[in-house]
């Protein structure tokens, strides 16, 4: 008599998909805040490729309508971005193989 056992599956929790959504827009707000407030965000960036609002933040001017106008403007981009969903990936499998190592549980 042959048993069938699954010993060492890895199961995921029934909101994965929810969670990579989530990890995703936390990408996102992350890298939008991170470069509307951090000047040296831009520092390898010629100063030809930037936009006015882009520019500002990197002379460290710029006022909050033009921080808001970077913010926007990132989060559009990162949509497109591959390392946008690469990092998002990156952090999701971490996360799931935390959850199943019972190192965090959600």
């Amino acid at each position: 008599m042959i048993k069938n056992t699954m010993m060492n599956t890895i199961t995921l929790p029934q909101n994965w998909l929810f969670l990579l959504c989530v990890v995703f827009l936390i990408i996102l707000v992350s890298h939008g805040v991170i470069s509307a407030t951090w000047k040296n965000y831009y520092r390898k960036v010629p100063l030809g490729r930037l936009t006015h609002s882009q520019l500002r933040v990197k002379q460290g001017n710029a006022t909050a309508e033009q921080r808001l106008n970077v913010f926007a403007h990132r989060i559009a981009l990162s949509l497109f971005q591959f390392r946008s969903y690469l990092f998002t990936l990156v952090c999701w499998v971490i996360l799931v193989a935390l959850h199943h190592f019972e190192l965090l549980t959600f």
